[in-house]
């Protein structure tokens, strides 16, 4: 994650996201020259979604930088996503009736639905908890698949190689001998 306060390292406001060498992601920099602070929205239209934004927001002091960080995603990460959006939606239902019954119910009533309205949305907590931990493994298991095909192209041309070099000391061998 960005370092708060820290200069620039890249020279230029505004640079774009981007995959460094060992999956790593490269920081942009906001307009203020800082790294900018990668955030997840929870708004409906782009909820679970990533993207850059300017460290200096909460302070008041925001240049207003934004760009999304959208690496790709896998088949399991998806269905797990829409799952636990499906199961987000069904929750924040539930709980906009819960509230709606609370405003026309009796006390005792109303007490009796603001306990299931906070075990609700802690329930709702901990499906964001668990959609982070969730990207979190995304990216470890993008990270680790291309450090095995790394690898096994690595050993592959090891391999090649030492065939090439053993049939040439094999052909030179054979030379001598004649």
């Amino acid at each position: 994650m960005a370092s708060h306060g820290s200069a620039c390292p890249c020279g230029s406001s505004g640079s774009s996201s981007a995959i460094g060498s060992g999956g790593q992601v490269m920081t942009p920099c906001c307009y203020c020259s800082v790294e900018a602070y990668l955030k997840t929205s929870y708004i409906e239209q782009n909820f679970g979604r990533r993207f850059w934004s300017c460290v200096n927001y909460k302070l008041g002091r925001s240049c207003r930088f934004f760009h999304w960080y959208d690496p790709p995603m896998c088949v399991h990460g998806k269905r797990i996503l829409r799952q636990l959006r499906e199961k987000h939606e069904s929750l924040s239902i539930e709980v906009d009736s819960h509230v709606s019954m609370a405003e026309h119910g009796t006390p005792q009533k109303n007490a009796e639905l603001e306990v299931i309205t906070l075990q609700l949305r802690g329930e709702l907590s901990q499906l964001r908890s668990e959609l982070e931990t969730i990207k979190k493994k995304n990216d470890e298991d993008q990270r680790i698949s291309r450090n095995v095909l790394i690898m096994s192209w690595a050993f592959f041309s090891i391999v090649m190689l030492s065939k090439l070099l053993s049939r040439s000391t094999n052909d030179e061998s054979l030379a001598l001998l004649q």
